[in-house]
């Protein structure tokens, strides 16, 4: 019923559901201020004022919904901004970007764009106040970004052979033959880059 008063405990499970939909959205945090709410409201509960509790206690629901909305929905969607602003590239496309920069394969890429566009059909259909289909959608994408890392590396390692000296011959192959594929020098450049990388890695981590 519409005007059924509600409890404090109504609100305790209100929040419950609400917390475990965060807890499935990686990275997302709940802000020190909004979780100090939420204890205020259980100490205004335990000093038995009910009444302040529930209203004190929604707050912080309403706070985290609209918080955790937007957090996914920039994830793959541009935040608004002021006018002659230059959008920021959402979280996750960014993170595809980065992947397709470095020279991932074309398979692992599509896979990852579909994925993300998975979670912004989501994003604009689920307007019904849960955040099922968006934490689904969310987790997938996550779960899609280190599948297709652990798939590049296993790939790197094989084309590699585990042998720099190879990564080297292979190239100065390409630079001879003009008519090899465009793809296998972005393996080659790719390989570089990571051997490069780990050298710089190393140096780092000699300094403690």
């Amino acid at each position: 019923m519409a005007n059924q008063k509600r409890s404090f405990q109504d609100v305790i499970e209100e929040m419950k559901l609400v917390k475990g939909f965060c807890d499935r959205i990686r990275g997302f945090r709940v802000s020190d201020s909004v979780i100090g709410d939420w204890k205020r409201a259980a100490q205004l509960f335990e000093t038995g004022k009910e009444a302040e509790a529930v209203e004190v206690g929604q707050k912080p629901i309403v706070a985290i919904r609209a918080i955790l909305s937007a957090f996914i929905r920039n994830s793959v969607f541009p935040k608004p901004v002021s006018e002659g602003e230059t959008p920021r590239i959402p979280y996750f496309i960014q993170l595809i970007n980065e992947r397709d920069a470095d020279g991932y394969d074309d398979d692992l890429i599509v896979v990852l764009r579909k994925t993300a566009e998975e979670l912004g059909q989501a994003v604009r259909t689920e307007t019904n106040g849960s955040f099922e289909q968006r934490a689904v959608a969310y987790a997938a994408i996550q779960a899609a970004i280190d599948d297709a890392d652990a798939k590049q590396k296993l790939r790197d390692n094989k084309r590699q052979h585990g042998d720099w000296n190879v990564i080297k011959a292979k190239k100065k192959a390409i630079d001879d033959a003009a008519d090899k594929s465009g793809r296998e020098a972005a393996v080659i450049r790719r390989q570089e880059m990571l051997a490069e990388r780990k050298r710089q890695a190393d140096a780092a981590r000699e300094i403690f």
